[in-house]
């Protein structure tokens, strides 16, 4: 392909006793590589909401995320919604920064995890933490991080 290009997926899934759930995704691509990782961003956006829902629509999801990607349903990864953390209270002005261990401890292991947390992405109207591919997807069309939610949000007040 030569320059970008606007590639759109979408599709319905029945989930049956009358319903059914609609999707779209859409964003510019200029390769091949970058169509597969929208593919993939959807895939693992509709893989993230089925780890909510009940069992029975838990696999139909998976089912037809499978086929549109094109893999067995054995190949997809089992997501399990995680619990959302409390969220940590943020400091106030008034409390000293001395609120911290007084003696750090000379290991570096425990540090690692504050490493991990730096490269955390989080939605920039609630506070979210979004997956890498969100954020790619609402910097294109927004230029900031939104999650799912918020994403969906500005885009019905960018329409209405």
């Amino acid at each position: 392909m030569s320059g970008k290009k606007m590639a759109q997926i979408g599709g319905t899934i029945n989930l049956g006793n009358y319903e059914n759930h609609r999707y779209e995704f859409s964003g510019e691509v200029s390769t091949s590589d970058d169509y597969m990782k929208l593919l993939a961003f959807a895939g693992s956006c509709l893989l993230g909401q089925a780890a909510r829902a009940a069992p029975d629509v838990r696999e139909k999801i998976r089912s037809h995320v499978a086929q549109v990607i094109g893999v067995r349903v054995e190949d997809l990864p089992q997501v399990v919604a995680a619990e959302q953390p409390a969220p940590e209270p943020k400091p106030s002005a008034q409390q000293p920064a001395a609120a911290a261990p007084a003696s750090p401890s000379p290991e570096k292991e425990p540090q690692k995890p504050a490493a991990a947390e730096q490269q955390k992405i989080v939605c920039s109207e609630c506070g979210t933490e979004i997956p890498k591919e969100q954020s790619e997807l609402s910097q294109l069309f927004f230029s900031k991080n939104l999650c799912k939610n918020c994403f969906d949000a500005m885009q019905q007040g960018a329409v209405g």
